[in-house]
């Protein structure tokens, strides 16, 4: 690979990184937990737990 291979492989890498990283960042709170819950499925970020984004 050349080096601009190179650094354009690192830059992508890199802002995915970002990208994937702003759910660290921003947690969903209640008002995601008020949304209901689409036909047949789970909305995403939510567990089984109870208490954690109630499906009633």
């Amino acid at each position: 690979m050349d080096l601009t291979t190179t650094l354009g492989l690192l830059g992508f890498l890199g802002a995915c990184f970002v990208a994937a990283s702003t759910g660290a960042f921003f947690k969903p709170g209640p008002w995601y937990e008020s949304w209901p819950s689409p036909p047949g499925g789970r909305r995403i970020g939510c567990s089984r737990r109870p208490g954690r984004c109630s499906t009633s």
